[in-house]
C-alpha cells in the first residue's frame, strides 16, 4: 500500500509541475481522506500548499504529518522553513534546529545558517556553515559555492574584510554567473585575449571594470575605481556601468572612462584592453578592515551649474525622504516601510519640509493630503538625484542606492536598516556606518516595527536640528 501511495505522490508532483496544481492537491487530498493516518500524503500535501504560497493551509498539513510521524527530519524541516517563511522567525529556527538533530546534512545546515544570518546570530550563523561545509566535503561539495558565498556576508558583517572579500569571490563561481556576469563579458574577454586582473602592477596598463548587482552597490564601490586610478601610473580605467549611473561618476577621474552597457554593445566589444575585472573583486586588493576603508569623500559631486529647485524652501528645514526600495529587489519586504504615513511626526512638522525621491521601480504615489513634495519630474538619473540632495539638509532613507548617494556625496544621511535580513554592510549593532562619514544607523528593535526607530529619529532631529 505504501509503495502505491508514494507512486501518487510522485506522479501528483509531476502533475502539479505541469501547471496542474489544483488537480494534483485534490487528488492527494482525496487520498489522505480515505488514508488519515498517511504521514507522507499529509507532508506531500502540505508541500505543494507550500509552493503554490498558501502558507497557512500548508501549516495544517505539516502539522498532521507531524502529529502522525513526529521522528521525520524532512516533515520537521519543511515546516521550520514554512514558519520561517511566515514570519514565525524563532518558531522555524527551532525547528529546523529540531529535523537537524533527527538527520544532519549539509543542506540543513546551510539552511539554518542562512536563517540565523537573517536575523542577526553570525557567530551561530558561521558555526553552522562551517559544520554544513565538514559535511559537504563528505558529499562531492554540492553545496561549496553557496556555503563560502554565504560565509563571505557573516564575515564582511562583521568587518573581517580581508576574509570575506575572498569568500566573496565564489559569487562568480555560481551556475548563475554566466547570467549574472558572463553576459557581460566582451568576445575578446571570453576567448582569453583579455585576462582577468589578479593585482599585477598597472602602470600604463589599461583595464575594463564591470559594475554588478544593484545601484547602490556599484556607487558604494565606485570608490574603488578612483583608488585604482590613484594607485598607477598613465593607467586608462574602463568604467562600464548602467546607463542611469554615467552622469554621476563622470568627474571619477581624469584618466577614468565612464560607458553604459544597455545598447552599447558595438562600444564595449571593441574596447581592447590588458585587463578586465568586476567591480566587487576590487576591494579584494585594497581592504583587511573597516579601518582601512576608502574614506576620502566627498567621490560623488553635483554639477557645478547646479539647477534651482524652487521645492527647495529656505525658510524651513529640507529632508529628502525615501521610504521604499525597488519592487524587484527579493529583500525589499523588509527593507521597505508599509507607508509613508509612518513618516508622520517628520512631514506633519511645519519647520520641515519633506521631499520625496521616489523614482522607477519604487515610485510611489502621495496623496494630495500629505505635505510631501513629490520631486520624481525632476529625475532622470542618479545625477539628477545627487543634485537635489545636495541642497537639502538631510536625507532620510531606507537601505537603498539614495543611501549609498548621499554617502559617497558626504551629504548627512540618516538610514533606516530592518531588523530581519540586515544587509552585511551596515555591520552589526552599529550606529555609524563603517562605509562613509556622513551615514548614521537607525535600526529595528523589533522585525516589523518601524514606528520605533522613526520615533527615535524625530527625537534626535529635534535635538540636533533644534525644532
Amino acid at each position: 500500500m505504501k509503495n502505491k501511495n508514494l507512486q501518487l505522490i510522485e506522479n501528483c508532483i509531476a502533475t502539479y509541475n505541469s501547471g496542474k496544481k489544483s488537480l494534483a492537491i485534490n487528488k492527494l487530498k482525496s487520498k489522505f481522506k480515505k488514508n488519515p493516518n498517511n504521514s507522507d500524503l499529509a507532508a506531500s500535501i502540505a508541500l505543494l500548499y507550500q509552493r503554490s504560497e498558501k502558507d497557512s493551509i500548508a501549516k495544517d498539513y505539516y502539522e498532521k504529518a507531524i502529529k502522525i510521524d513526529s521522528s521525520n527530519a524532512s516533515y520537521i524541516f519543511n515546516y521550520g522553513v514554512l514558519l520561517y517563511g511566515m514570519r514565525f522567525f524563532e518558531q522555524g529556527i527551532k525547528n529546523v534546529k529540531q529535523a537537524i538533530k533527527i538527520e544532519q546534512n549539509a543542506f540543513y545546515l546551510l539552511t539554518l545558517a542562512k536563517f540565523l544570518y537573517n536575523s542577526g546570530f553570525t557567530n551561530e550563523s558561521k558555526e553552522y556553515l562551517n559544520k554544513s561545509q565538514l559535511i559537504d566535503e563528505k558529499n562531492n561539495n554540492k553545496f561549496f559555492n553557496e556555503i563560502i558565498w554565504n560565509k563571505a556576508h557573516a564575515e564582511l558583517r562583521q568587518g573581517n574584510l580581508e576574509l570575506g572579500w575572498r569568500y566573496f569571490q565564489a559569487r562568480l563561481d555560481f551556475d548563475r554567473a554566466s547570467i549574472t556576469h558572463d553576459s557581460m563579458k566582451s568576445k575578446a574577454i571570453i576567448d582569453g585575449k583579455i585576462p582577468v586582473w589578479n593585482g599585477e602592477n598597472l602602470d600604463n596598463k589599461s583595464i575594463i571594470i564591470h559594475d554588478e548587482q544593484g545601484f547602490g552597490d556599484t556607487i558604494q564601490f565606485a570608490r574603488y575605481v578612483k583608488l585604482l586610478e590613484k594607485k598607477f601610473k598613465n593607467i586608462k580605467i574602463f568604467f562600464i556601468c548602467k546607463i542611469e549611473l554615467v552622469n554621476v561618476f563622470k568627474n571619477l577621474g581624469k584618466n577614468i572612462t565612464v560607458a553604459h552597457r544597455e545598447g552599447n554593445e558595438t562600444y564595449t566589444e571593441t574596447l581592447n584592453t590588458d585587463y578586465y575585472i568586476f567591480l566587487m573583486s576590487l576591494p579584494i586588493y585594497f581592504e583587511k578592515n573597516y579601518k582601512s576603508i576608502y574614506s576620502n569623500f566627498p567621490y560623488l559631486y553635483p554639477r557645478k551649474q547646479r539647477k534651482k529647485f524652487q521645492f527647495i524652501r529656505p525658510d524651513k528645514i529640507n529632508i529628502a525622504i525615501s521610504w521604499t526600495g525597488s519592487n524587484i529587489n527579493p529583500n525589499d519586504f523588509n527593507r521597505s516601510l508599509s507607508s509613508v504615513k509612518l513618516f508622520e511626526p517628520i512631514y506633519s512638522n511645519p519647520q520641515i519640509n519633506c521631499i520625496s525621491m521616489q523614482v522607477g521601480n519604487s515610485y510611489v504615489e502621495i496623496d494630495d493630503l500629505i505635505e510631501i513634495f513629490d520631486a520624481s519630474g525632476y529625475i532622470n538619473d542618479f545625477q539628477d538625484s545627487l543634485d537635489i540632495i545636495s541642497k537639502v539638509d538631510l536625507v532620510i532613507t531606507i537601505d537603498t542606492a539614495l543611501a549609498h548617494l548621499a554617502g559617497a556625496a558626504n551629504i548627512p544621511c540618516w538610514v533606516l536598516i530592518p531588523k530581519i535580513c540586515t544587509d552585511w554592510r551596515w555591520g552589526e549593532n552599529l550606529s555609524v556606518s563603517p562605509w562613509y562619514k556622513s551615514i548614521s544607523i537607525y535600526k529595528q528593535k523589533k522585525e516589523d516595527d518601524w514606528q520605533e526607530p522613526i520615533n527615535e529619529i524625530y527625537k534626535d532631529l529635534k535635538k540636533n536640528l533644534e525644532l
